[in-house]
């Protein structure tokens, strides 16, 4: 058993050949004495949650969003290039529906006990509205695994 780290972050996987099934620890290696972890794969969101009990934060580069009016998908990869008008009106249009925002989901999660299952369902709200408030211009960042949102004002 290994706790998940995408490969940028180090993650691991298992290289198969003909004659071996092989750990190859991430790209970084590991300490001595560390945490060995595995890359459980591009998986949105959803599936992390569903099949490990757990949402990958700060941000999810292989998460997606269908909106409902449009039925176009929202990815990581469409938030930061050019994204049509209406597509970020539907966006911002569905963050405004929340009950909260993502600065008191934020906050609340800085504030959470040992809730783990509160704690799962926090960061999977907070990961879906940060896909949806890039996609909808309505923060900035310079690559989808980094957690320094900005809210522009």
């Amino acid at each position: 058993m290994a706790n998940h780290a995408p490969r940028h972050r180090g993650g691991g996987y298992y290289a198969v050949d003909d004659a071996s099934v092989r750990l190859v620890v991430g790209e970084r290696g590991v300490r001595k004495g560390g945490e060995i972890c595995l890359d459980y794969g591009a998986r949105p969101t959803d599936d992390f949650v569903v099949h490990y009990g757990f949402a990958p934060l700060p941000t999810n580069p292989a998460d997606s969003i269908r909106l409902p009016r449009s039925g176009r998908l929202v990815s990581w990869v469409r938030a930061f290039n050019d994204i049509p008008a209406e597509d970020a009106d539907e966006c911002a249009a569905l963050l405004a529906a929340m009950p909260t925002t993502l600065a008191d989901d934020l906050r609340h999660l800085a504030r959470l006990g040992s809730d783990d299952a509160l704690r799962v369902a926090l960061e999977y709200r907070i990961a879906k509205k940060q896909l949806l408030s890039a996609a909808s211009g309505r923060v900035r960042a310079a690559d989808p695994h980094t957690s320094a949102f900005l809210v522009d004002s």
